[in-house]
């Protein structure tokens, strides 16, 4: 339907060609994976690129504070339901929760600055509900995980709409959530290189990893199995 099988020929079968997220997360990495380094380097990598725009961001905004509109935060956040019409299509939960963890979001957002908005989505993760979203067993995996990036990368757009133009973190803000499910699909792919003790470090610093790298490895007891979540929405895989 999206017109991305090339045609076969009478030497080569027909492929699926990348979607556009699969090449913004390409776009989002370029500059710090390569396939001369190896696996762990590539993660690596990408771990470092993610806690320094994190990092810089927030050492800008403590200095540069800039009120923001509740309400237009808000409307940013719902406006990822739109993008979640096939997730909400194949689980009847998902639009429900979509809406809860906008709320609860909202309810963590202490100064109603730039400053106090970075804090409320950098421990976005963290949140003792949206936590116990990504532990529970009601939804499916990839439907988790698409609730929980789709919100996250509103929050970032919001915030990078609030830095000025020119500003060093904006383009980098907005590659975020790609960067993540980059790290993601590396960590996925490559578990046996990565390591048991690799992949727990990874799953702490982003929880919505945990899932997709399995349950033993990073110790969640009665978690989902080595492979769930392999399926992304829009992605050539």
């Amino acid at each position: 339907r999206e017109g991305r099988v090339t045609e076969p020929s009478l030497f080569k079968r027909s492929q699926i060609t990348p979607s556009s997220r699969d090449k913004e997360m390409a776009d989002a990495v370029r500059d710090v994976v390569s396939p001369k380094k190896s696996v762990l380097q590539n993660t690596s990598a990408i771990d470092k690129k993610i806690r320094q725009t994190n990092n810089g961001v927030k050492e800008y905004v403590a200095q540069n504070k800039v009120p923001f509109n509740t309400n237009q935060l808000k409307s940013k956040l719902n406006s990822g339901r739109d993008e979640l019409k096939l997730v909400f299509a194949s689980d009847a939960n998902a639009a429900k929760t979509y809406d809860a963890v906008v709320e609860e979001f909202m309810r963590n957002v202490g100064g109603k600055d730039t400053a106090g908005l970075l804090d409320a989505r950098q421990g976005f993760d963290k949140i003792p509900a949206i936590k116990k979203l990504l532990d529970s067993q009601g939804l499916g995996e990839n439907v988790k995980k698409e609730v929980v990036l789709t919100a996250r990368r509103k929050a970032n757009e919001y915030i990078a709409e609030l830095l000025p133009e020119g500003n060093p973190y904006k383009a980098s803000l907005l590659q975020e959530t790609r960067m993540i499910e980059a790290l993601e699909n590396i960590a996925e792919k490559n578990r046996g290189m990565i390591g048991k003790n690799n992949l727990q470090i990874l799953a702490q610093r982003y929880p919505i990893l945990k899932w997709v790298i399995g349950g033993v490895a990073t110790g969640i007891a009665g978690g989902a199995g080595v492979g769930v979540g392999s399926t992304i929405i829009n992605s050539s895989d």
